[in-house]
């Protein structure tokens, strides 16, 4: 779960740091953030729920970890979408529909392409210092037949 929730609070940030012109309008950047977090948060058992059923199988398949990530956060970012439209709108329709989407699938995606090697290293229940000291033992192999 450790490793799902830092992907998750790292596109937390990277959407925060998308939304700093909004910073213009305070209260914009708040409801955006609000409901980044609420929608968030049901996004973070889905993707917890892709890489336990990866690691289950010992499958590490990086494009399909994004695309159903993507797809993780087009379903949440267009049912925060929808749920603020619900009630009085003070955005006009560009924003509300295409660019608090577009950040959130973007924050989504650098957010796991940022993470792949941890990624690869829970799915796989690789040791990355046990990587590094094979390579040295390799590489010290290879210079003793030299």
């Amino acid at each position: 779960m450790t490793t799902s929730f830092s992907i998750w609070l790292k596109a937390q940030g990277i959407f925060a740091l998308l939304m700093l012109p909004t910073l213009v309008l305070p209260p914009m950047f708040l409801f955006a953030e609000f409901y980044a977090w609420l929608w968030g948060a049901l996004a973070l058992p889905l993707f917890h729920c892709l890489l336990y059923l990866q690691k289950r199988m010992q499958w590490f398949h990086f494009p399909s970890i994004v695309i159903i990530g993507f797809f993780i956060t087009f379903l949440c970012t267009y049912g925060a979408a929808w749920h603020f439209a619900s009630f009085k709108n003070p955005w006009n329709e560009f924003v509300e529909w295409i660019l608090f989407p577009v950040a959130g699938w973007a924050s989504a995606v650098i957010s796991i392409f940022l993470s792949r090697q941890t990624i690869r290293t829970y799915i796989l229940n690789e040791d990355e210092f046990a990587l590094v000291d094979l390579e040295n033992e390799i590489h010290a192999k290879t210079e003793s037949n030299l």
